[in-house]
């Protein structure tokens, strides 16, 4: 046998995890557990731990000789300690107020060509904090933006990326007949009327008062939709001006030609989340293009 720091005893020299070792005559075996540290940065005493080895402790083997007060910090009691708090870090955590993304798109919103990249992008987004008291102890909880999942309501698969994306003017190519990709742009393939959104993740993490970040759960938040009315281009060759002839093709009045200014078009797909089939309600109220939508 051998002492370890004049508090318990251990065979052979042997510290390790769960290794045996004696206390006032009691067997048991060894454990580590996290010390507070005191001003002049050394470990804090506390009864049967030990305190200049990274704080290790001899934890009896028959629960009726640990009787240890809740609040002292063996392994056992640590580990409750330090679950107790993250469950109130979870809870909290969910009452982070987090604002809502906004999603938009470089371009006269909501009018983008097929074909063409379109570069969206988020904002609204910032990092949720809140400084609190948990079981005495000083706690920073933070909801930080990690992710953002873009969804184009066209039923093409869900784009994940770090990037928030940043509105950056439509910027041409050199071919000049496209404009140049983003980390977050999306060529819709096919006109019509769509409805987009976003959904960003946060990460919660916590820290007691000067120490490491820890990872606690995630948090997801939806933006609203937004819509998106895609428009193919086309080229006809006309004798007089809309206001000549408003039922002129690209006029007002043809009978094919849409409303741009439509406040509740049918969306071409059903929206992703609710279902819903026109853009602001689900009974088509206010649509003024029913007339291209009875052709189809």
């Amino acid at each position: 046998m051998s002492s370890v720091g004049n508090t318990f005893d251990v065979y052979n020299g042997n510290a390790s995890k769960d290794a045996p070792c004696l206390y006032q005559g009691k067997p048991g075996k060894v454990a580590r557990v996290p010390l507070p540290i005191d001003d002049s940065g050394n470990y804090k005493q506390y009864g049967v731990v030990q305190s200049g080895n990274g704080g290790i402790t001899c934890v009896p083997t028959d629960p009726a000789d640990q009787n240890t007060p809740e609040n002292e910090p063996t392994a056992d009691n640590a580990q409750v300690r330090t679950q107790k708090i993250e469950h109130q870090v979870r809870e909290q955590l969910a009452e982070l107020t987090t604002t809502k993304p906004a999603l938009h798109f470089d371009g006269h919103e909501p009018h983008v060509n097929a074909g063409i990249n379109t570069n969206f992008y988020v904002t609204g987004v910032k990092t949720a904090a809140r400084d609190t008291t948990i079981l005495d102890e000083e706690v920073t909880i933070e909801a930080v933006p990690v992710a953002y999942t873009y969804e184009y309501g066209t039923g093409d698969p869900v784009y994940t990326t770090r990037d928030s994306g940043t509105a950056q003017g439509s910027v041409w190519d050199k071919s000049k007949r496209n404009f140049k990709p983003t980390d977050t742009s999306y060529a819709f393939k096919e006109s019509g009327n769509y409805h987009a959104y976003v959904t960003v993740t946060y990460q919660g993490r916590y820290r007691l008062k000067g120490g490491d970040w820890n990872i606690v759960g995630s948090l997801t938040v939806r933006s609203d939709p937004t819509l998106v009315r895609v428009w193919d281009t086309e080229v006809h060759s006309v004798g007089k001006t809309c206001h000549e002839d408003p039922g002129a093709r690209g006029c007002p009045a043809h009978p094919d030609e849409p409303d741009r200014n439509n406040p509740n078009p049918k969306l071409t797909q059903p929206d992703p989340v609710t279902g819903q089939h026109w853009h602001r309600d689900d009974s088509g109220a206010g649509d003024t293009e029913w007339r291209l939508h009875k052709k189809k």
